[in-house]
């Protein structure tokens, strides 16, 4: 079975691995006439990889899988008009052609590139299947000899190779080549039988495999339903290419990773500073392997592909202690996973590391001594909203108190802290939850969100018996909070009686310091910031470090709603989201917007990413 990967894909993988900018690979092409070295040799000269070896170690991160090499040498009259030492220096082999397409091995994924070059040689386009190294010497060895004559083969698609028998050659004049159009697809050949087995918590190897020469063990016709000839999901190299997912991820400060199912392939997403970039598509056949593998590792059932799944697992990566949350959802093509990454090992980040003005922290660190009362922090999914949370509770983190907090799902484990985690199935939601929380007579109260009326009913008593309570709550704006506790049918004088304070929030992209560039500033961004009118402004080029975006990182924008005497009246009073936003201005409170352009001003972000995630807002 063989499994293409376009070259354009290895050109954009390559880009987000840092290894290469897609000018820089079409510099190293055009060298290609004048060099009689391989492609990763002249990356080599460029500076671009350490050694010409290189290229084969990053098979794994290029999502590709050498395996032994289908069938055997064929004659190829194509291949006879490029000299044998070409071929060798590319460390390519010609192997039969098909359908007016001459096929290579090769054991260098980046032999690829030379690809276009050599079709010109050979005219006809051209094709390669990466191979093992050890599969590769000894044909490489002989390339200069013809090759032995071979019977013809069913295409490689269809089944495994069989054995050549005694007379089956045929002789006939080639097939007239097409139009040189190379088509820049790498293949990847899959075995027809697993050769490793692997459990959940160790990996059993199997009989090491058969010679290369020795054909495949028969399978069986594959009835409907059954698993299709290749990897299965404790293959050896399907567990080393999910953990090379993971491991990237890491490395690349992702999130969140999302695998995507279509009808030809599976696309694989990271988010990267709330921003979800393309790193690679991997085969179509690989799709039900990789998902089984990581559904393996959560401890989620393999065999229900209907309903989706809900799991959980740690591992280490890149040296870092992770937890991932795993989501599958069934599909019209495949199961979809999103899978989030929290690193363990990471402290958790205050306000002020977050980016919030020394004035709000100032009010910010008032309302955390009130004694009791309610403190809501607001903003979409993905805002920061719970990092915020956690990061007040471990400021109160104090041995003279007691901690509560119920959440769906405990993203990270804070010690001191009782941290329930809700259990609708069971009936463990946020109200029921929290009811139960009061009688273990807590001090503080974290309630991860308050999603209904019963639960904002308990988080309102338990701050006016004498309860810190903080929570979240999903509003465009901080005055929005207010109205939409009343909406849930919150008595207003309650309201006004408990809350303190709603911090509204939203996370920017920070602009890349190793990349950063001064421009003047266009005529919206003039607009948008204001008196007094600023002349340049700080973009950003791209550059490796931040794999080609111009950000790395990413900061707070803040609205800090303090609920004042004169807001509490109009709490009270049935006021409007607008009229409570009015007054808290004239009050002092800088908008999302506000704050935004602050962080502009300060060279930290750019217009365009305030408006991205305050479009919307209320101002």
């Amino acid at each position: 079975m063989i499994i293409t990967l376009r070259a354009d894909t290895l050109v954009n993988r390559l880009g987000q691995l840092g290894i290469a900018t897609p000018r820089q690979l079409e510099q190293a092409k055009q060298d290609l006439p004048a060099s009689q070295d391989r492609f990763s040799a002249i990356l080599v000269r460029q500076g671009l990889l350490r050694d010409p070896e290189a290229g084969k170690r990053l098979a794994p991160q290029l999502g590709l899988l050498p395996q032994r090499v289908p069938g055997g040498r064929e004659p190829a009259p194509a291949a006879d008009r490029v000299p044998a030492a070409l071929w060798r220096s590319h460390r390519l082999v010609p192997l039969r052609e098909a359908d007016g397409r001459l096929l290579l091995a090769t054991d260098d994924p980046l032999s690829v590139f030379a690809l276009e070059f050599l079709s010109g040689r050979c005219g006809c386009p051209l094709e390669a299947i990466l191979v093992r190294e050890q599969d590769l010497t000894p044909m490489l060895d002989a390339v200069q000899a013809p090759a032995p004559a071979a019977p013809a083969q069913p295409p490689a698609s269809v089944r495994p190779p069989a054995p050549a028998s005694p007379g089956a050659a045929q002789a006939g004049p080639p097939r007239p080549a097409p139009p040189a159009t190379p088509s820049m697809l790498v293949h990847a050949a899959l075995p027809a039988s697993a050769q490793i087995s692997a459990k959940p918590a160790e990996s059993t190897p199997a009989p090491p495999p058969s010679p290369a020469a020795a054909p495949p063990p028969a399978r069986e016709p594959a009835r409907a339903g059954a698993p299709q000839p290749g990897f299965d999901a404790g293959d050896e190299p399907i567990i080393k290419l999910v953990d090379s997912m993971f491991s990237e991820a890491v490395r690349m400060r992702s999130s969140d990773i999302h695998l995507e199912p279509s009808s030809h392939d599976l696309r694989v997403r990271y988010r990267i500073d709330g921003v979800l970039h393309d790193v690679n598509s991997s085969p179509k056949a690989l799709q039900g392997p990789i998902v089984s593998r990581i559904k393996i590792m959560a401890g989620l059932n393999i065999a229900e592909k209907r309903l989706p799944q809900d799991g959980r697992l740690q591992l280490t990566a890149e040296g870092r202690p992770m937890d991932v949350r795993i989501s599958t959802l069934p599909a019209l093509h495949g199961e979809s996973v999103v899978m989030r990454l929290l690193d363990r090992g990471q402290p958790v980040r205050g306000l002020p590391e977050m980016g919030l003005a020394p004035d709000d922290q100032r009010i910010w660190q008032e309302l955390l001594r009130r004694p009791h009362g309610m403190v809501l922090v607001t903003g979409p999914t993905g805002s920061g909203k719970t990092t915020t949370l956690y990061g007040a509770m471990a400021a109160l983190n104090q041995p003279d108190r007691k901690l509560i907090t119920i959440e769906d799902p405990v993203e990270y484990q804070l010690s001191g802290v009782n941290q329930v985690q809700v259990k609708s199935s069971i009936g463990l939601t946020f109200a029921a939850g929290l009811r139960s929380m009061l009688r273990q007579a807590p001090d503080v109260i974290m309630v991860g969100e308050i999603r209904d009326q019963e639960t904002a009913q308990i988080a309102i008593q338990a701050a006016l018996t004498g309860h810190l309570v903080f929570s979240t709550l999903h509003t465009n704006d901080a005055p929005s909070a207010i109205t939409r506790l009343m909406d849930m049918g919150i008595a207003p004088f309650l309201v006004a009686s408990t809350v303190q304070g709603v911090l509204a929030q939203r996370l920017v992209r920070r602009i890349c310091p190793s990349c950063r560039i001064t421009d003047n500033a266009a005529a919206d961004e003039q607009a948008f910031l204001g008196p007094p009118e600023v002349a340049q402004v700080i973009r950003s080029n791209g550059c490796d470090k931040c794999h080609g975006s111009g950000f790395l990182g990413r900061i707070g924008i803040f609205e800090m709603f303090v609920i004042t005497e004169r807001v509490r009246q109009l709490i009270v009073a049935k006021a409007s989201a607008s009229v409570l936003r009015a007054v808290a201005a004239k009050e002092g409170m800088r908008g999302l917007r506000e704050d935004g352009a602050v962080k502009v001003r300060e060279g930290l972000t750019t217009v365009a990413e305030v408006l991205r995630v305050v479009m919307g807002s209320e101002e």
